[in-house]
């Protein structure tokens, strides 16, 4: 269709094209650092050479073809985006400050690091086509599937004591970075459950289970949008079975928030009536009830370095004792700060410092404006896509901050390119008091 504009037809295709394919590929292999684990099963160096030789041969052929497409239709101009840009320029700007006041050869890798990513950010923004940003959608639906189906097998093989682990993986670092290996997953601690027995939780290849949580709920998120429902219903009790307490409360909000949106009687009262009876079943096993409890505790109890909660609260004291020498920030890296961050949004206040930090702030809560304008005034992928930027920007509540890994930046800049290709004309208030006066 020689009229057929960019972002205005629900279409999705493949790449077709080396600069595209390139990207692709370059984009699926970033993955193997996050959110999967696979780079460790490298040898030394070997997922960086792969990493940077790729990275060269989209930086070749971009030479060579230069030529960038935008949605037509879009309005790249728009102050909210423009206000996002600079702000997160700006962030960067006192971050490259705060490495060179704190110099040395770590921190300035990890600050190259973060200007590979924001460079592999924009290729994603400026070259992709969005029938290709749909096609990798599907592709990382069809992976995060089988990675479900896989996982659920090994937590049944191992809690039976069919299959054990055969090595471990890992690298040296700051934190516990070893995980065991079974042939189809990974594995990282056990639950002790009464009598003896053990239930391992399902993290697949990522490097946690609550990584792999996240990761499922967005597969789930994209699954029911397009109506692939095996996909949905297996992937739920493979996020079940991560033990995830964080993805679990956000996809239960989803899950409110859509039959509320719906208003059907008939999906609330079949979700009532399925909370009943895990409710029964939890009141009627003591082993549940035991194995729940003790998990529960080691979320939410405010020992310091015991719990989850606990290892929040020793980070923000860690932190903030770090800010009164350094306002200034000390660079980008688990190196240069000291100590690994449980809680993303804060990360970039050691890094970049008060005022780097400001407009961090700045340019993440414009981003998730735009996401919550599009969930409650659009209806299309931009939606979809503005969900999946909520959902990230919960989980780095307690992960990693929502622009650590191309994974994210990927999920990002999506959401960006089909925003600018759908322009929101309606506004938050004016319906409202429209429908009031109508009255």
């Amino acid at each position: 269709m020689a009229l057929r504009r960019e972002g205005l037809i629900d279409d999705t295709r493949p790449p077709n094209s080396l600069r595209e394919w390139l990207l692709v590929i370059f984009l699926a292999y970033s993955f193997l650092s996050h959110p999967l684990f696979i780079q460790y099963f490298f040898p030394k160096g070997g997922y960086k050479i792969g990493f940077l030789s790729l990275l060269l041969l989209n930086l070749i052929v971009l030479i060579l073809n230069p030529r960038i497409r935008l949605p037509r239709n879009g309005r790249i101009s728009d102050p909210r985006i423009t206000i996002l840009f600079v702000a997160y320029g700006i962030y960067l700007l006192f971050l490259t400050v705060a490495t060179l006041l704190h110099a040395d050869a770590s921190t300035a890798a990890d600050l190259a690091l973060v200007y590979v990513k924001v460079m592999a950010a924009c290729m994603l923004f400026f070259l992709l086509p969005l029938e290709v940003y749909r096609w990798t959608l599907d592709r990382y639906t069809t992976l995060v599937f089988l990675g479900a189906v896989t996982g659920i097998a090994m937590v049944a093989l191992v809690s039976i004591n069919i299959i054990s682990n055969i090595g471990t993986v890992g690298v040296e670092g700051v934190g516990e970075t070893t995980r065991e290996f079974y042939g189809i997953g990974l594995g990282w601690g056990q639950l002790s459950i009464p009598g003896g027995l053990t239930v391992i939780r399902l993290q697949s290849f990522a490097d946690e289970p609550g990584t792999f949580a996240f990761m499922l709920l967005l597969a789930i998120i994209w699954s029911f949008y397009k109506r692939w429902m095996w996909y949905v219903g297996i992937m739920i009790v493979a996020l079940l079975l991560t033990w995830s307490v964080g993805a679990m409360m956000a996809g239960a909000v989803l899950l409110i928030a859509y039959l509320m949106k719906k208003r059907s009687a008939v999906p609330l009262l079949v979700t009532l009536i399925a909370v009943i009876g895990i409710f029964i079943i939890y009141q009627s096993s003591a082993d549940l009830i035991d194995l729940v409890t003790h998990y529960l505790e080691t979320k939410s109890g405010d020992d310091q370095g015991t719990t989850s909660y606990g290892e929040r609260l020793e980070y923000l004291e860690k932190l903030f004792q770090l800010i009164a020498i350094h306002p200034e920030g000390v660079g980008p890296g688990v190196k240069a700060i000291g100590f690994v961050s449980p809680v993303g949004w804060l990360a970039t206040l050691a890094e970049a410092g008060v005022l780097g930090y400001f407009f961090y702030f700045i340019s993440g809560l414009v981003l998730i404006w735009l996401s919550v304008r599009s969930v409650f005034l659009a209806n299309s992928e931009v939606t979809i896509l503005g969900i999946m930027v909520l959902v990230l920007a919960f989980s780095a509540m307690q992960r990693a901050r929502i622009d650590y890994s191309i994974w994210h930046l990927w999920l990002v800049v999506g959401f960006l390119r089909f925003y600018i290709a759908h322009p929101i004309q309606r506004r938050f208030f004016r319906p409202i008091f429209q429908s009031r006066l109508a009255e």
